[in-house]
C-alpha cells in the first residue's frame, strides 16, 4: 500500500502542490529573511526532497531572497509557499501553513 501524497496550495488556488513523500525535517526559522517575508515571529516548516515535490498547478512567483535563496510565491494573493537554495536545491522547504492538512 503506498502512502497517499502531501498536497497544499496558496490561498487563491491558483497554485497547488504535492510531495509524493512524507517530509524529511520539519524545523522552524525565526531568522531576519523569515520573519520579513511572512510577517511573523516564526515559520514552521517541513523539508521535502526536490525529486519528490513538485507544483501540479500554476506556476509561482520567486523573489530571491539572498545570494543563496530563493522563495516561491503565488503572484496573485502573495502567499509565500517555499523556500530553496538557488544553487543544486536538495530539498523544497514547504511552509506548513500552505499544506491542506
Amino acid at each position: 500500500m503506498t502512502e497517499p501524497s502531501i498536497t497544499g496550495g496558496c490561498a487563491c488556488g491558483n497554485l497547488r502542490f504535492e510531495a509524493s513523500a512524507p517530509p524529511v525535517d520539519v524545523a522552524y526559522c525565526h531568522c531576519k529573511i523569515c520573519q520579513r517575508t511572512t510577517g511573523a515571529p516564526v515559520l514552521a516548516f517541513a523539508s521535502f526532497p526536490i525529486k519528490d515535490f513538485r507544483y501540479t498547478s500554476g506556476t509561482p512567483a520567486i523573489y530571491f531572497s539572498s545570494e543563496a535563496g530563493e522563495r516561491r510565491f503565488c503572484a496573485n494573493c502573495g502567499t509565500q509557499i517555499e523556500y530553496r537554495d538557488r544553487l543544486n536545491p536538495p530539498y523544497a522547504e514547504v511552509n506548513v501553513g500552505a499544506l491542506d492538512h
